[in-house]
């Protein structure tokens, strides 16, 4: 910790030696406004936009949501789509939106630059918590949560900083997590489109970026699930149930000790898009927008999956 050089703010108590830069002292003028944060990670700059709720002041052990972007997205557009901080349940969260390195983070296994690059992105992660913690008082576990590329790195923490982690949420995409680095137990809720037979089945991408080719390693999620369950210590057996407010087919794994829940959910006639999102007008969209909505394709903005997740969230206080 010696190393540690110190501007403006410094936390190490809990997370080790990261230098967080934080802002110039927090002018809000309604705590519900997004407010973008700027903190130093190894020597990059990092930012993440911050939600927090009106009465943050005056409570003390808030707990945190942190809701990762697919790739080739944004902090706001993940704010803008899944609208976490909009629920309302959401006023009992403090929620954070992290910006990936050129729209990717690095999932291990995924996606980019981020990875190509190597950029430490749990490093990131606790930097984002001790930069929260500098501003308000929170649990020492938070809650994640993405999609796609950000579902790749829900599950990096989990594997690699499961003492961090209350509990997950991923969506739409799954990673190898049989070398998890500390055995502790998670209870995720793993959220997958019908349609979307890429995520559903797994396998290697190969994806273009400025320096290079580079493999993509995806697997089904039923085999990263079968390996948590394991960690946590549930049983091989599931037992089916449907989900009516998502329009979902779940399949829970039994004999889970307390908090180590596990449920894989497959969310009917939606493609690689997040339920519940805003369908955007037409005349909104540009060609690139477009394209995209038609490969991802189909939509289901009247399911709210964001609901769906802060409800799981509160069941593992």
């Amino acid at each position: 910790m010696k190393n540690c050089a110190r501007r403006l703010i410094v936390m190490v108590a809990l997370y080790g030696c990261v230098i967080v830069i934080g802002m110039s002292p927090l002018k809000i003028s309604a705590a519900s406004e997004p407010i973008e944060r700027t903190i130093s990670v190894n020597g990059m700059t990092r930012s993440y936009i911050l939600h927090l709720p009106a009465s943050y002041a005056s409570r003390g052990q808030w707990p945190v949501i942190v809701a990762y972007h697919p790739g080739a997205a944004t902090a706001q557009w993940m704010q803008d789509n899944a609208r976490l901080h909009a629920q309302s349940a959401s006023q009992n969260y403090i929620i954070a939106y992290p910006d990936g390195v050129r729209r990717t983070f690095n999932a291990g296994t995924c996606c980019g630059l981020a990875l190509e690059r190597k950029v430490d992105d749990v490093a990131f992660f606790k930097a984002i918590m001790n930069d929260i913690a500098s501003i308000a008082s929170i649990r020492e576990k938070a809650y994640v949560t993405g999609f796609s590329n950000g579902a790749m790195m829900t599950f990096r923490l989990i594997c690699d900083v499961p003492h961090m982690i209350a509990a997950a949420a991923p969506y739409a995409a799954s990673i190898p997590v049989d070398q998890c680095v500390e055995n502790a137990a998670v209870p995720v809720l793993y959220l997958n489109g019908g349609e979307d037979t890429l995520t559903l089945e797994g396998g290697e991408r190969k994806t273009k970026s400025a320096f290079k080719s580079t493999s993509n390693t995806l697997i089904n999620p039923i085999q990263a699930l079968d390996q948590i369950a394991r960690r946590n210590g549930c049983s091989a057996e599931k037992t089916p149930r449907q989900r009516p407010d998502i329009d979902a087919t779940c399949d829970a794994y039994q004999q889970c000790p307390q908090g180590g829940d596990v449920e894989f959910c497959v969310i009917n006639g939606v493609g690689h898009s997040w339920p519940g999102a805003p369908k955007p007008r037409p005349q909104d969209q540009s060609f690139l927008d477009k394209k995209l909505a038609e490969r991802f394709s189909p939509q289901r903005p009247e399911i709210n999956m964001s609901a769906a997740i802060l409800e799981f969230f509160s069941q593992h206080p």
